[in-house]
């Protein structure tokens, strides 16, 4: 009898150091998704701040200007950005679920959209090319207040789930 209690205390014991390295580890991948956001939220933000100024370049550019194609160079640019940021989404969404179906519709419309501006800049139809470029802000700009509500979303969960009494052995203490 006393050497059943005995282990069954140890295998207690043991179940509990299971399960809280099983939340240390849970906490750890949420603050790496957390972090991943975030930087997924910077670089979006930034796309979208340089499709704006490129937006204003053209408005401002007669298109007989030979700095006309340097700008269409900076759109490609902006594509190729947007595609590395694109994958990073991709491969967020398919972990944090808040955001994928949202996601994949805002990607789609900023690569049809840039693809549009693309396709008008060698006939230099610039008003398509300005109009595909508002598209594209538009799509960012919902991209960042997705991302910013999931992470809030994350945060407030993490919060919740750390306040739970026995809970909340801090990895990284004096972190935000």
């Amino acid at each position: 009898s006393k050497s059943q209690k005995s282990a069954a205390k140890k295998m207690q014991e043991m179940a509990d150091q299971m399960q809280m390295a099983m939340d240390s580890q849970e906490q750890e991948q949420q603050e790496e998704d957390m972090e991943s956001l975030r930087a997924l939220l910077e670089n979006i933000i930034t796309l979208s701040f340089d499709q704006e100024s490129l937006m204003n370049n053209f408005g401002k550019i007669d298109s007989k200007d030979p700095n006309y194609n340097r700008l269409g160079q900076t759109q490609r640019k902006l594509k190729d950005d947007a595609k590395m940021v694109e994958d990073s989404l991709f491969a967020l969404s398919k972990r944090v679920p808040q955001v994928s179906a949202a996601v994949n519709r805002e990607i789609n419309l900023v690569n049809e959209n840039m693809d549009k501006a693309l396709m008008s800049i060698p006939d230099r139809r610039t008003p398509e090319i300005t109009s595909s470029q508002q598209y594209v802000m538009t799509s960012f700009n919902n991209l960042a207040l997705m991302l910013d509500e999931a992470l809030k979303q994350m945060q407030m969960q993490q919060q919740s789930s750390n306040s739970k009494p026995g809970s909340g052995s801090c990895n990284k203490p004096g972190g935000s």
